[in-house]
């Protein structure tokens, strides 16, 4: 912008001639120092614009990015749109400045102009950030590995298709785009007053007649096709839709309405719909895809299932890690299958379980086929625990010790491990105590994943190999007693998870927060 007084800048190859006219000995009048823009003044004194903004712009020579004739251009139409409906990806759209742009969007004053160039860059690079990668906060909650800054950021600054680079920095999951529609259709409920709450009573059983029944039959029409009905008697159609509910609840779906049922009947739609919002969160922490043959687990369903490019093709009940010893989430790469395994008893366990029946009886683990050894070499000496004082025996001492459990059906970790080496020393195995797959919540081990059709899963992930293992082959192996590991050709992606709010066959369904996990993403996600 040209200032009273000064002069109009001279191009390069003038000055360069003028110099060369000028007499020697005569110095060429100073060119004059053309002022900075509004945009680039703006950026020098706003707090929120930082070194890297302005180092953005500079590359630029402090052009605008979306602003044109004085006026938003149609990318800067573009953008105001996605940011405005940032909503519908869970994401809200008051962090990304759309009041504010909102107000500055019709006024053409070249101040104005600047900052709403400002606020378009910054409400652009958080929500491309957000959208893509999850937020920074989130990922530090859940220990998740924290995102670097894309260039393709950077590339969408100017990119001319900016509708579908910003559709596309969403996962392209279909689950994604499902719990997208599942946000959508509970936000809906709530505008229309979400649904009734159920009085507390006895336990209801299909036949039974109680006054709650017409109450029960309104809510479940709103998200389990109840169908109409008249009276106060529990009939079969209704038991039908409270097996539904139950099933996508995780919940026994026995058509039983007892208290666990009644509880995930109450809850708020409100709730449902925070739930929805930081599954999409942790969707985008996800940065696998789909293609090749993978194992998923979620952790709080405790459900496990082997996908080829995104398809089941196979699925089965976990165990999972107690409360106090949670399985984490995490990804991976099954690298080799050991069957017929010995387990080497972690530390932890060694001394929080074994040393205190020890101190009782030194011969206590002979029963569970468990030796002790000098040290984790293969020659290293057997030592008779009888021999030792375990009462005087600290847990820093027990480090000198190697517990090792023979293989066979007694070992904890049954017949068969799959293996992916990781920090947290967590991987999937059978089981010696198969008893748990018929609990509902099943968070009984010490972290590590137990598999609920382990020769299956062994026979599935090995079916690709030269040559192909089938189930008898597997089944033989196993039965032969022997040690026998089995390195596969290209490494397999596992996917440990914690969702609990997922897209199932049916619709939505919503897992039990087993960690309690939930609560201190929404307040980061929610504040409070």
């Amino acid at each position: 912008m040209i200032q009273p007084h000064s002069k109009r800048r001279l191009s390069p190859s003038i000055c360069l001639a003028l110099l060369l006219a000028a007499p020697i000995g005569h110095a060429a009048p100073p060119a004059a120092k053309t002022p900075p823009s509004p945009l680039e003044t703006l950026l020098a004194t706003e707090p929120s614009a930082d070194a890297n903004l302005t180092k953005l712009y500079r590359t630029k020579g402090f052009k605008p990015f979306w602003i044109a004739g004085g006026e938003p251009s149609a990318r800067a139409k573009v953008l105001r749109r996605f940011l405005d409906d940032a909503g519908a990806e869970g994401l809200h759209p008051e962090d990304y400045g759309t009041e504010a742009i909102g107000r500055l969007w019709l006024k053409a004053d070249p101040d104005s102009l600047a900052r709403l160039e400002l606020l378009l860059t910054q409400g652009y690079l958080r929500y491309a950030a957000d959208l893509g990668r999850g937020r920074d906060a989130a990922r530090r909650l859940e220990e998740q590995p924290q995102a670097t800054p894309s260039a393709a950021l950077r590339k969408g600054l100017e990119i001319p298709g900016l509708a579908l680079f910003l559709e596309h920095l969403a996962p392209q999951h279909p689950e994604y785009t499902a719990l997208k529609q599942a946000l959508k259709d509970y936000r809906a409920l709530a505008q229309q007053g979400g649904w009734p709450t159920i009085p507390s009573g006895p336990t209801l059983q299909p036949g039974m007649s109680d006054p709650r029944i017409p109450l029960i039959r309104q809510r479940l029409a709103l998200t389990d096709a109840a169908e109409p009905g008249h009276g106060k008697t529990y009939d079969e159609a209704l038991a039908a839709a409270v097996k539904r509910f139950q099933k996508r609840h995780a919940l026994p779906p026995q058509g039983v309405i007892g208290p666990e049922t009644l509880a995930a009947l109450n809850v708020p739609v409100e709730q449902r719909i925070r739930q929805i919002i930081v599954n999409l969160e942790r969707w985008r922490w996800l940065s696998a895809d789909r293609a090749g043959r993978q194992i998923w687990v979620n952790i709080p369903s405790f459900t496990l299932w082997g996908l080829q490019d995104g398809a089941v093709e196979i699925t089965m009940p976990v165990v999972v890690g107690k409360l106090d010893q949670p399985t984490p989430a995490f990804d991976e790469r099954l690298e080799y299958l050991e069957f017929n395994p010995d387990w080497h008893v972690p530390h932890d366990i060694a001394v929080n379980e074994y040393l205190p029946e020890l101190r009782k009886n030194p011969a206590s683990l002979k029963p569970k086929h468990i030796r002790f050894f000098s040290g984790g070499a293969k020659d290293a000496a057997e030592i008779d625990p009888r021999g030792i004082d375990w009462n005087l025996t600290t847990p820093a001492a027990m480090e000198r010790y190697v517990l090792r459990q023979d293989p066979g059906p007694w070992n904890a970790l049954g017949t068969v491990k799959f293996m992916f080496p990781n920090k947290y020393n967590v991987y999937l195995h059978d089981t010696s105590e198969p008893r748990f797959f018929a609990k509902s919540r099943r968070t009984y081990s010490h972290g590590c994943v137990r598999v609920g059709q382990p020769y299956e899963l062994a026979a599935w992930v090995l079916a690709k190999e030269n040559p192909p293992w089938t189930l008898e082959r597997v089944q033989a192996t196993i039965a032969s007693g022997e040690h026998t590991s089995v390195a596969l050709a290209k490494a397999m992606p596992v996917h440990l998870i914690y969702r609990t709010a997922l897209i199932e066959g049916d619709g939505v369904h919503f897992a039990p927060d087993i960690y309690n996990r939930d609560g201190a993403l929404e307040r980061v996600l929610f504040g409070g």
